[in-house]
């Protein structure tokens, strides 16, 4: 999806619509006021209902959907965490996953203890991120895991 479409989207949200026959629809604010537009109006719906997601890269989206059997590290480093998270995403039929880890050699060994079971991968991630003080940031193809600035909340 491009910014113009994005923009155009959050624009007509913004702005208020009123239907027309068919497709068209009528701006009732904005800057896009009183100019018919014609847009998929069910694409639309679920884009206004939050069901499309416009900030989420597809990698977020499968491992939001993907559920985890079973999730055990005890005392374990973030690096061995983040090699074994990736096997076992792997192992249940998801998306090759890259992490890129933003840490200091001290935080690369925080010691991790989880014990998770049928949880989402993102899930899985977000306790790993909130156990070492990390905060996973999701592009295209990678997890970027950066230390969380102070204050933040999980």
């Amino acid at each position: 999806m491009t910014n113009k479409l994005i923009l155009a989207l959050v624009t007509l949200l913004a702005s208020g619509l009123t239907c027309l026959a068919n497709d068209k629809v009528k701006a009732s604010g904005g800057i896009l006021h009183g100019r018919e537009i014609t847009v998929n109006k069910h694409a639309l719906s679920k884009f206004a209902s939050g069901a499309v997601n416009i900030d989420r890269f597809p990698l977020q989206t499968k491992l939001e959907r993907l559920k985890l059997r079973a999730i055990r590290f005890e005392d374990a480093p973030l690096d061995g965490v983040l090699k074994a998270l990736k096997l076992k995403i792997r192992q249940a039929g998801g998306p090759k996953v890259n992490f890129f880890l933003k840490a200091t050699p001290a935080q690369r060994k925080t010691q991790i203890t989880l014990d998770l079971e049928h949880v989402p991968a993102t899930d899985a991630i977000r306790y790993v991120c909130m156990a070492s003080g990390m905060i996973a940031k999701y592009d295209e193809h990678v997890i970027q895991l950066q230390p969380a600035p102070p204050g933040y909340k999980y």
